[in-house]
């Protein structure tokens, strides 16, 4: 139910749901595309990377952050700067370029002349960018929002057996020992995140919901392949089937058309290990594969009832989608 449809006293989720509309209009809904919103956001990201990789240099060949504190600090403010204009590409680059900057200024205020911890930085950073997200005229922008969902997953992946001053950079033989340290506190995290999007989702924040539900996608795919890496073939199988299947479910419900497919395409990933550990020879496998594909065809018509999604027998085979007739989208307020 949307909070719209809530009357006063619905609880603490219900007045919850009511605060977080203040942060603006796109914790509602999320912009239409926009090639000119692109360009300047990448390009907004681009010269930020740039100026944070100025610093870096500086931080590196010196020896001292204080080089690269000035210049990511004058670029976080120079973005927030940008983005007080009316709606403009410039506003647009600022937000973009903030985004790098803060988790940038972050990383070299708790350096100093060596390499910080992963979880001090990820937290530094965190609030750094929830003070931009939720404070100050420039609030409320699902940049900002993306940003600080992926430093929980970090500070999450930092839990996972990485140890409290692990350095940032090093310390591990490869990535799959990073991930394999951390796979379980991943998948804690996205499933945390999964239903954090879902409860947005169904009060009627959609703009907010993204980050959680595309974050969650990745995160729960990172962590079921860390967690069953060196695992027997059926259990990697049964486990990229279980974790697909509910972010997919999860997608479909609440309209969101890159989760579904990557939740599918994570169980659809599974087939293949589970029937090559049911089988003794490459025929085998073959036709269990075959005959899983068919049934996915065959129980589609099933799971898009229990999602309540389109089963495909609408105008067009289900390809129309839903209308944004009516719907205050594009007024010019976004991002």
């Amino acid at each position: 139910m949307s909070h719209a449809s809530r009357g006063p006293g619905g609880g603490a989720a219900a007045n919850l749901s009511v605060w977080l509309t203040t942060l603006g209009p796109l914790a509602v809904r999320r912009p239409p595309p926009s090639i000119g919103r692109a360009l300047a956001g990448v390009g907004g990201a681009v010269l930020a990377v740039g100026v944070v990789a100025l610093g870096g240099d500086r931080w590196a060949s010196s020896g001292s952050s204080g080089v690269a504190l000035v210049l990511t600090g004058g670029l976080l403010a120079a973005s927030l700067t940008a983005m007080r204009r009316p709606p403009s590409p410039l506003a647009v680059a600022g937000v973009a370029a903030s985004g790098v900057a803060a988790p940038a200024l972050a990383f070299f205020l708790t350096a100093g002349g060596g390499l910080p911890s992963l979880r001090v930085v990820a937290l530094s950073a965190g609030i750094l960018v929830l003070g931009l997200y939720a404070v100050g005229p420039w609030k409320g922008h699902t940049f900002h929002l993306s940003v600080l969902v992926v430093a929980g997953w970090v500070v999450a992946l930092s839990l996972g057996n990485l140890g409290v001053e692990r350095p940032l950079f090093g310390g591990f033989a490869s990535l799959a020992g990073i991930l394999t340290g951390a796979g379980a506190a991943s998948m804690v995290v996205g499933v945390a995140y999964l239903g954090i999007g879902s409860w947005l989702h169904d009060e009627g924040l959609e703009g907010m919901a993204t980050p959680f539900l595309a974050v969650a996608a990745l995160s729960l795919a990172v962590g079921a392949l860390a967690v069953v890496r060196d695992s027997a073939g059926a259990l990697q199988g049964l486990v990229a089937l279980a974790v697909g299947a509910a972010v997919a479910f999860v997608g479909a419900r609440c309209r969101r058309r890159g989760t579904t497919w990557i939740g599918v395409g994570l169980a659809a990933f599974g087939v293949v290990p589970l029937a090559s550990g049911l089988s003794d020879g490459a025929a085998v496998t073959a036709i269990l594969v075959a005959v899983s594909g068919a049934g996915l065809v065959a129980l589609s018509p099933w799971a898009a009832a229990v999602a309540g999604d389109d089963d495909g027998t609408g105008p067009m085979g289900g390809l129309t989608g839903p209308t944004t007739e009516g719907r205050p989208i594009g007024t010019g307020d976004e991002e």
